[in-house]
């Protein structure tokens, strides 16, 4: 496993900021907050490492998991619950793209599935019922926002936002920074963005 090393700082001077959040590109509705940075005030820095890997977990309703399997290509899963309860994820077949698919093979109770990346949801399915099938395209870029009232694990949406998504292109960066700048009040002031820098 490999990381990229992103340092944030806060070059603002915007004194009402309070969180800043990472997630991941999803195709349709909110995605989900995968870090978190709070207390970010102008002049702060903080220091996140980001994996270029990512593993899969199957749920149940009852909070049950399966043991998270990793994954680093596209290919077919199948999830079940085992005689005693127990959650099993099965690799299929791999496929030519990043896009993975995950089915409920047949359980009875619906399945989540979660694509964790540095052990924290990085997308994540709706209940899957028997049959059902999920897909989704692993991406090492994230999203950068700012804005209010974030929490990991917890979809962001855009009432809570003080700017809008920023794609952060990670691939084949080392060790990026990733600047906010703007803010302030009076003739000086500017909107809130982010900028990524590929070296330190």
């Amino acid at each position: 496993m490999t990381h990229t090393v992103l340092t944030f700082r806060n070059e603002s001077w915007d004194l009402h900021l309070s969180e800043v959040a990472l997630c991941h590109p999803t195709p349709a509705g909110p995605p989900l907050a995968w870090a978190v940075i709070r207390q970010c005030w102008p002049g702060w820095r903080h220091v996140l490492p980001v994996a270029d890997s990512f593993t899969l977990r199957v749920t149940d309703p009852d909070g049950n998991c399966g043991p998270a399997q990793p994954v680093s290509t596209g290919g077919e899963w199948s999830a079940r619950v085992e005689p005693g309860c127990s959650i099993r994820l099965c690799h299929m077949e791999p496929r030519p793209d990043d896009t993975v698919h995950v089915r409920n093979a047949g359980s009875r109770a619906p399945l989540r599935v979660d694509v964790l990346r540095d052990g924290r949801p990085a997308w994540r399915s709706p209940w899957l019922r028997a049959g059902q099938r999920w897909s989704v395209t692993l991406r090492q870029d994230l999203l950068a926002v700012a804005g209010r009232r974030f929490q990991e694990e917890a979809p962001i949406h855009p009432g809570e936002l003080y700017t809008p998504p920023t794609p952060l292109p990670l691939t084949g960066l080392t060790r990026p920074q990733l600047l906010l700048l703007g803010g302030g009040r009076g003739p000086q002031a500017g909107p809130l963005r982010f900028v990524l820098l590929p070296h330190p």
